[in-house]
C-alpha cells in the first residue's frame, strides 16, 4: 500500500518519540553537513521536536535545494552552504565546532556532528582539554569519509560511528546505481542519443559501483568492471561481469563511471581512452577523475551544456558530465521513504553516542542486532 501523505521518515519519528531517546537528545547539540533535500528537512524537524539543539547546518555545494535552506532557516538555525574549498579549510571548520562546544560547556550538554566526507578529521583532533567532555562523538555517512577517518583512527580519541559499510546503506545503494543510469539516459536522450549497445567501464565494485554494473546490464549497457582490490574483481568475475585485466586497452570504452570514494582515474588513464569517452562520478565528491590535472593538460575546454564539458586531451576529446560530481543527484536520487533506512540508523548512532559513555575512541558502527531492529520498524511503519 503507498501512503502518500504525511511524514515519509516514519521509522525516524518513532524512534524520536521514544521517552528515553527524547531524553538523550534534548541533552545534545549538534552540527549537521548534509546535502540539503526534503528528507534532510524532515530529518531537522524531528530532531528538534526532540529537543535537539541545533546549531550550523553546512549544505554541501551542488546537492543543497534553495527552498530547502529557506526553509530550515525559518526554523532559526544557522544554515549556510558551503563550497567544498571552505570546508576543507580546518579554521572554519574548527571555529564552528568550538562555539557548539563552548555553549555545550555552558548548559551541561554533548556536542555531536553528523557529517558526510570526514571534512571535521582535522577538527575533532584540535578540541581543547577542557572542552574534549562535551563532545560525545561524529556520525560518519560516506565511504569517503570513512577512509579519511581510518587514515588516522591510530590518532583518534574521540568515537567515531560510521554507517558507511553498513547492511542497511546497501538497500541505498541500490536506488543510486539506477539514478545514475537513469541521469546518464536521460541526459543523452535530451542530447538526440541513445546509450543502449554502449561499452562502459566501471571504476570500483563496492557498494555502489557493483550496483551501477548491474543497472548498466539492466539498460542494455555492456559493462566491464575494474576494481584494485582483487577479491572485488574476483566477484564481479563469478557475478558474470567481465573484468579489465592488466594492460588490456581502455580505448574501447564509450563512458567511464567511477565510484570507488576516492582518487581513482588518472591523468595517464584519460589519455588512453578514446575520443568521445564520457566521463561519469559516481562518488560523494568531485575527486573520482583528476579534474585539475586534466583542466591544465587540455588545449580546448568547451562547455556544450551546464552539465557537459567537453576537453581536448591530444586532439581526442573528453567529455565531462556535472562537472565531477555524482551524477546522481541530476535525479532524485534516493525516495524519501528509503532514506528513512539510513536516518534511522544515523540516529540510532546518535543516541548510542549519548547513553553509551564506554564507547572507544576510533571507528565502530552498529550491529546487526540494531540493524534488524531498524528494519523490524521499517516493515511495520511502511508495510
Amino acid at each position: 500500500m503507498f501512503k502518500l501523505a504525511g511524514s515519509k521518515l516514519r521509522t525516524v519519528e518513532k524512534l524520536t518519540q521514544d521517552p528515553h531517546h527524547h531524553s538523550l537528545l534534548s541533552s545534545c547539540r549538534f552540527i549537521l553537513l548534509q546535502h540539503l533535500f526534503e528528507d534532510t528537512l524532515e530529518f531537522v524537524q524531528y530532531l528538534t521536536q526532540a529537543g535537539v539543539a541545533i546549531d550550523y547546518i553546512l549544505g554541501k555545494e551542488y546537492t543543497s535545494e534553495s527552498d530547502i535552506l529557506e526553509q530550515l532557516q525559518k526554523l532559526s538555525i544557522q544554515v549556510k552552504q558551503v563550497q567544498y574549498e571552505s570546508i576543507e579549510s580546518n579554521d572554519f571548520l574548527y571555529q564552528i565546532l568550538i562555539q557548539s562546544l563552548q555553549k555545550a560547556k555552558q548548559h551541561q550538554q554533548k556536542v555531536i556532528v553528523h557529517e558526510l566526507g570526514g571534512y571535521f578529521s582535522k577538527a575533532i583532533q584540535q578540541i581543547p582539554t577542557e572542552l574534549k567532555p562535551y563532545f560525545a562523538g561524529v556520525v560518519e555517512g560516506t565511504t569517503f569519509g570513512y577512509q579519511r577517518y581510518k587514515q588516522i583512527e591510530a590518532s583518534l580519541d574521540v568515537p567515531i560511528m560510521h554507517v558507511a559499510r553498513s547492511s542497511l546503506k546497501e538497500i541505498e545503494s541500490y536506488f543510486v546505481g539506477e539514478s545514475i543510469t537513469l541521469a546518464f539516459n536521460n541526459m543523452m536522450r535530451s542530447l538526440g542519443l541513445t546509450i543502449q549497445g554502449a561499452e562502459a567501464l566501471v571504476v570500483g565494485y563496492g557498494m555502489i559501483g557493483e550496483k551501477i554494473a548491474k543497472s548498466l546490464q539492466l539498460n542494455l549497457i555492456h559493462p566491464t568492471v575494474y576494481d584494485k582490490d582483487p577479491l572485488k574483481m574476483l566477484k564481479a568475475r563469478i557475478e558474470g561481469y567481465r573484468i579489465l585485466r592488466p594492460h588490456q586497452s581502455l580505448d574501447q570504452y564509450d563512458l567511464v563511471i567511477s565510484a570507488t570514494g576516492n582518487y581513482a582515474v588518472s591523468l595517464d588513464m584519460m589519455r588512453a581512452f578514446k575520443s568521445g569517452v564520457i566521463l561519469i562520478s559516481g562518488g560523494s565528491k568531485d575527486i573520482e577523475f583528476d579534474r585539475i590535472a586534466l583542466e591544465k593538460a587540455a588545449s580546448k575546454v568547451r562547455q556544450l551544456r551546464p552539465e557537459v564539458k567537453v576537453y581536448t586531451l591530444n586532439q581526442k576529446e573528453i567529455i565531462l558530465l556535472s562537472n565531477g560530481t555524482a551524477l546522481n543527484f541530476r535525479e532524485r536520487s534516493v525516495p524519501t521513504e528509503i532514506f528513512d533506512i539510513v536516518y534511522a540508523e544515523i540516529l540510532t548512532c546518535i543516541i548510542e553516542l549519548l547513553k553509551n559513555q564506554s564507547i572507544h575512541a576510533g571507528l565502530s558502527e552498529l550491529g546487526e542486532l540494531q540493524r534488524s531492529q531498524i528494519a523490524s520498524y521499517w516493515l511495520e511503519l511502511h508495510g
